[in-house]
């Protein structure tokens, strides 16, 4: 998917976060350590190769001066906040935010890595659901709103304009 809210980095800036975010043993060498994964819509998403073999995902969030509207501002904090929530407060399966990045210091916007889990973006199921089409619209839903919700850090979602 393009999109303007995309900000891809070179495999040297890749290198440069995989080190803060893992140390330089984790650094992996060559040029086929990244693949971007091409179904979202907003943030530059990357299935990266450690050099121990593990394989992660990371997420960075749109450049500054990219305009996009007042829910999808913090996108990418809500959802770090959400998966760690999840994860903390359910038995739901969700990746393990490795690290998160909000410094802006190595590329001028957030970013964090994940664990990598196997298995298929919603936007590829497709019609593949089609019994369970109007359920997996429903938990999308809820799981975009969840994500948006300044509750992720400590706020009540109903204080929230």
């Amino acid at each position: 998917m393009e999109s303007i809210t995309k900000y891809r980095q070179s495999p040297q800036t890749l290198r440069r976060m995989i080190e803060r975010a893992y140390g330089p043993e984790l650094v992996p060498s060559g040029d086929d350590f990244a693949q971007e994964l091409g179904h979202g819509w907003f943030n530059v998403a990357y299935l990266l190769r450690l050099a121990d073999g593990r394989q992660v995902v990371m997420k960075i969030a749109p450049p500054p001066g990219v305009e996009v509207m007042t829910y999808e501002r913090d996108m990418l904090a809500g959802e770090v906040a959400a998966i760690r929530r999840i994860e903390q407060d359910t038995s739901v399966p969700v990746p393990h935010v490795d690290y998160h990045d909000p410094s802006c210091e190595i590329v001028a916007a957030p970013w964090f890595v994940m664990t990598y889990v196997p298995g298929m973006n919603f936007g590829e199921v497709g019609e593949a659901w089609p019994h369970d089409r109007q359920q997996a619209e429903t938990t999308r839903s809820r799981a975009i709103t969840l994500s948006g919700w300044r509750c992720c850090r400590g706020q009540n979602p109903r204080a929230v304009r």
